[in-house]
């Protein structure tokens, strides 16, 4: 597979410049076990590499009154209580925008935002891949945005079943090309 540096080294003249966003999707103690931990730390790792960072924008679901998990999914109690919706020690972060969603994917405001960046390239962390992170991937897509997701920065929590399923859909929905399997196919200019 290509770097993505490799990826946009032909931009054409008259092309909007290359502009790349990371977000983590729900770095939360509520979504922590045997399957997603490793992946939590090798994330961790990764968004505290040189210029990684200041280009990060964080989600924290919360399954609110508002939220269609309880009024669709009544069964569905999680993310209800601070012991599920507490951000991750490790990912509070003074100077990362958060946005607090009740839903699948990402609300108008985070759109608006990244048009408001002019971002044209997003790379998907977090949880869930075969939930929040294949929505998110193929609302990015529908808007325009050049959507990656690194297999080894995304995790479910059904373990390798819900893994697999996510990135078989990602791989349908965006391209083989737009999944790369660990972060070191990135390339530190890609987010320049």
């Amino acid at each position: 597979m290509k770097s993505l540096s490799v990826s946009y080294s032909n931009i054409h003249s008259g092309e909007k410049a290359f502009r790349g966003i990371v977000l983590v999707i729900d770095p939360q103690i509520g979504w922590l076990n045997r399957y997603t931990e490793p992946t939590i730390n090798r994330l961790h790792s990764f968004l505290l590499e040189d210029g990684i960072l200041n280009k990060t924008i964080i989600t924290l679901f919360n399954n609110n009154e508002k939220s269609n998990f309880r009024r669709l999914l009544s069964w569905w109690k999680g993310f209800t209580v601070k012991d599920d919706t507490e951000i991750i020690p490790g990912f509070k972060f003074s100077n990362v925008p958060v946005f607090k969603i009740n839903t699948y994917g990402m609300p108008e405001r985070f759109w608006r935002k990244l048009e408001l960046m002019n971002i044209n390239n997003i790379l998907i962390t977090g949880f869930e891949t075969d939930a929040s992170v294949i929505k998110t991937a193929m609302d990015a897509f529908d808007r325009g945005i050049s959507t990656w997701i690194v297999e080894s920065l995304v995790a479910s929590t059904y373990g390798k079943k819900g893994q697999e399923a996510g990135i078989t859909v990602a791989k349908k929905v965006l391209g083989r090309d737009h999944i790369l399997k660990t972060p070191d196919m990135l390339s530190k200019d890609w987010f320049a």
